[in-house]
């Protein structure tokens, strides 16, 4: 006879924990998420005894070291890959081409595990390359041009869940991950794994140490105790608004808005929206803006 199947949430364990994410995040988790959250939480309490109802209260109680960090963890969603919607890193490279001079700092605001915020580097090094005896790269966009200067740049990649941050600042990824970046790139910025790391990449050192990895909340304001990053000439605020509510996008934006220089550019997720919101920005081209 097969067994039962192990019992959900209650209705008030489960408004409880999602109430609680959605204070820490800004991200709310209505009831077409119920089966989400308790896969989820099934996820960190394996066992089919386990009470789910008890597991919440335990990532609940305040007592509990490292609770509302494992919380996150557990219920945020993660999705990424090198190069997604390849549009804006063109966008970028074309833009680079123009930089007059000076630093260029790049933020990576929702980086998940992190190829976000190296194929940023990517694109970077490419226009300004920093090793030693440097490949020659194609003029044009995203290629240095015969005597283009160096440029002292780095990327800032964050997230709020601290396993993702782990994961980002190791660099290491499977082999079967890397199939958005180009032939040339894995040859230039990736040591492939051999013997027993064989199947897995890692990040090259002359990449890694431009970039820097952050927990950080998009949903926490600033203040003189805990200030936000800041300033940089990009922001990718990508794929991750559209599971906010209207008023939440709007004060996540408008806060990012504070971390841009003047003429920074802002790209967002091309299934994301900021119409309507009131914002002070100008279109230059399909989820890409500056302020107006």
């Amino acid at each position: 006879m097969t067994a039962p199947p192990p019992p959900g949430l209650s209705e008030p364990a489960f408004l409880a924990v999602t109430r609680r994410f959605h204070d820490i995040t800004g991200i709310r988790l209505g009831p077409d998420k119920r089966h989400l959250v308790e896969g989820r939480l099934r996820r960190l309490f394996p066992s089919p005894d386990a009470s789910l109802d008890l597991a919440a209260q335990r990532l609940l109680d305040p007592t509990q070291p490292g609770a509302t960090a494992i919380l996150v963890d557990a219920l945020v969603t993660n999705e990424t890959q090198f190069f997604r919607e390849a549009q804006h890193f063109e966008f970028l490279a074309q833009h680079l081409a123009r930089h007059a001079g000076g630093p260029y700092r790049v933020w990576s605001a929702a980086c998940s595990s992190g190829e976000e915020a190296y194929t940023l580097a990517m694109v970077l090094a490419s226009r300004w390359p920093h090793d030693a005896h440097p490949p020659p790269a194609p003029a044009g966009p995203g290629g240095r041009t015969p005597g283009a200067p160096l440029v002292d740049w780095s990327v800032l990649g964050t997230d709020v869940s601290h396993t993702m941050v782990h994961r980002a600042r190791r660099g290491v990824y499977p082999l079967s991950r890397a199939t958005g970046i180009p032939p040339d790139g894995l040859r230039r910025f990736a040591l492939k794994g051999e013997g027993p790391s064989q199947g897995w990449l890692l990040m090259a050192p002359a990449l890694r140490e431009r970039v820097r990895f952050e927990v950080f909340n998009l949903n926490r304001p600033p203040s003189a105790q805990t200030p936000w990053p800041g300033p940089f000439d990009c922001v990718f605020l990508r794929n991750m608004l559209i599971y906010f509510d209207d008023e939440a996008r709007t004060r996540i934006v408008r806060r990012v808005l504070d971390t841009l220089a003047p003429g920074g550019l802002l790209m967002t997720g091309h299934a994301e929206s900021l119409t309507g919101l009131g914002l002070p920005l100008r279109l230059l081209a399909p989820a890409v803006y500056t302020l107006a």
